[in-house]
């Protein structure tokens, strides 16, 4: 059996998000912020990552948010939400909270479990969700089966 390699996709990071990627109205809680320290623990260094840029949120319980719009090589457009506590990994309604303000009701979202290969962690309470801007990320899994009922 032959091995084949493939390049990983190059992406493009856009400097800001149009409008139509940025929240509209921030509920109460939310601000945004100009500029975020992170702390780089998770990467064994004690220095802190400081960011200033658009598209960068935090809620008033800590919970903070960066979001861009990328380009892959393959032009597919991806909006890239992350979302992170100081010391503790986001929780799972922290998540479906950021996926509602940040991406949308009606876009569908994913967290991706890479192989351990293609895993990259450069900050261990960090969570990070994808939406395809162009299409849809997923299949629809409302798709009835042929044998009735609904396929997942």
């Amino acid at each position: 059996m032959t091995s084949t390699t493939h390049d990983p996709p190059r992406w493009d990071v856009s400097s800001s998000l149009s409008e139509a990627e940025q929240p509209r109205l921030l509920p109460r809680g939310w601000r945004p912020v100009s500029v975020m320290r992170f702390p780089l623990s998770g990467i064994g260094c004690s220095a802190q990552a400081i960011l200033y840029a658009p598209g960068r949120y935090q809620r008033v319980d800590g919970l903070r948010v960066i979001s861009s719009v990328i380009v892959s090589s393959d032009h597919g457009a991806w909006l890239h939400v992350s979302c992170s506590r100081e010391d503790c990994l986001p929780s799972y309604d922290d998540v479906r909270d950021v996926k509602r303000v940040f991406i949308g009701a009606h876009r569908v979202a994913v967290e991706v479990h890479a192989p351990d290969a293609e895993h990259i962690n450069i900050n261990p309470m960090v969570r990070h969700l994808w939406a395809r801007l162009d299409a849809r990320a997923t299949p629809d899994f409302r798709t009835p089966a042929p044998n009735g009922g609904w396929q997942i």
